[in-house]
């Protein structure tokens, strides 16, 4: 693969915790995420979590993103949902 396509998504969270529950959530996805077309990887900074992607061509580049997102979106809220939950249920 040539990589013609290279971004880098930074993405803030409320807390170092949160942060890192997204990240070691999306490790196994990123470590098993090795297509012909594109590749990804993920670190942790903090309370940032910064996503690096190359791709051979735009359509490649659009998945990965709209992939990795929804997942980040999908754990993050998940996390939010049961925090409250269990604040709620143990005032």
């Amino acid at each position: 693969m040539e990589p013609n396509i290279s971004l880098k998504i930074k993405v803030n969270f409320d807390s170092k915790e949160e942060s890192k529950l997204v990240h070691d959530s999306l490790y196994p996805e990123i470590l098993d995420h090795d297509f012909e077309r594109s590749r990804v990887s993920m670190e942790l900074n903090r309370s940032q979590i910064i996503i690096n992607t190359t791709s051979q061509d735009i359509s490649a580049s659009k998945a990965n993103i709209n992939s990795i997102m929804r997942l980040i979106s999908l754990v993050s809220e998940s996390h939010q949902l049961i925090t409250k939950t269990t604040v709620k249920r143990y005032s």
